[in-house]
């Protein structure tokens, strides 16, 4: 039934595989390692390769090619690849046509990569609260992948991948939205909490929260996406997983909300591929700053990898940036270097 779906999953080696990479077995190589396939022409993409900590890192980028888009002052929007996958092959699989469409820069950041490929610092799961649903190990490294202990920090990637494609690219430093699958997700999540400042909204897709309750200065609206048919990270959250539940209610909380269980609006809509599968919507709005919590419950005829799949039963691309677009930082925001964080 997803025949796409499943070929990129093999591609990027998902969450599905997961092991902890404890800091011993991390090998960062002096240069990328990584096969470039962007081919740096304007419709296609550019490799950027660059030092962060003292280790060679990589991101990919997009310029849209819409005839109205402009060369400058452009919003961004990160897309993160799930747990051992590759900023390629998630390029690949989510494509260039929501960029064209809609004026945006599509980035494409790789994680640190281990024995296989990139995984994200996006937390370990030590030190939270009773109910998130996590059941894993309390000891570290928890859920993550032993980074920390090898001091990789992937906020201090972000902020410092911002300032480099701002040295390339004039984008509009108070628009740029951060999307991710699985471990990407999970690693929005993160950045909500310590990247405020940078990060304008987030929009994850089958991925937890994996840190503390946080309360950032600044309150971080989000769009989330979880199917009830998802076995890798299950809505109730279990093994290596938060639930929804809790990584929804942490943003409610950051934004001065009402609780999970008392939206300000819901509705349900179906699928253009079937009726049968359906998209809870809950919305949470009116919270800190403006922020608003958008939940998509989906039904469990979609399993992890749906966004992947062609056709795709929600268009969450167009959806995201629909959601994103209402939100920018406050004036001045946005200019803080890396070196700050």
């Amino acid at each position: 039934m997803w025949p796409r779906a499943h070929k990129i999953q093999r591609t990027l080696r998902t969450d599905s595989m997961r092991v902890h990479l404890l800091f011993a077995s991390l090998v960062f190589a002096a240069t990328s390692v990584h096969a470039a396939d962007c081919t740096g022409s304007a419709a296609d993409c550019t490799e950027v390769s660059f030092s962060v900590d003292g280790r060679s890192r990589i991101y990919q980028y997009h310029l849209p090619q819409g005839s109205s888009c402009g060369a400058t002052n452009l919003p961004v929007v990160l897309f993160l690849h799930g747990g051992n996958g590759t900023a390629n092959a998630i390029r690949q699989g989510v494509g260039y046509g929501s960029s064209d469409r809609n004026c945006f820069i599509y980035v494409f950041p790789e994680g640190a990569r281990g024995t296989g490929g990139g995984v994200w610092n996006s937390g370990d799961c030590v030190g939270l609260p009773p109910g998130s649903g996590y059941t894993g190990p309390i000891a570290l490294p928890g859920c993550g992948y032993g980074l920390d202990q090898a001091g990789v920090s992937d906020v201090r990637y972000f902020a410092a991948l911002l300032d480099d494609l701002k040295q390339r690219i004039g984008f509009d430093a108070r628009r740029v939205y951060a999307s991710g699958w699985s471990l990407g997700g999970g690693m929005t999540h993160r950045l909500a909490c310590e990247l405020s400042d940078r990060i304008t909204a987030i929009a994850p897709i089958e991925g937890t929260m994996k840190v503390p309750p946080c309360t950032p200065p600044r309150a971080v609206p989000m769009m989330e996406w979880a199917s009830l048919g998802d076995t890798t990270s299950p809505f109730a959250g279990g093994g290596g997983d938060t639930s929804v539940p809790y990584s929804v209610a942490v943003r409610l909380a950051a934004c001065d909300l009402p609780q999970f269980t008392s939206p300000t609006t819901s509705f349900v809509v179906p699928s253009t591929l079937s009726a049968a599968i359906t998209d809870s919507v809950r919305q949470w709005s009116g919270g800190r700053g403006g922020c608003t919590v958008v939940l998509h419950t989906l039904s469990s005829q979609l399993p992890h990898d749906w966004l992947l799949a062609d056709p795709v039963a929600f268009d969450w691309q167009e959806a995201n940036w629909s959601f994103f677009q209402q939100y920018a930082l406050p004036a001045g925001a946005g200019r803080r270097r890396a070196a700050r964080h």
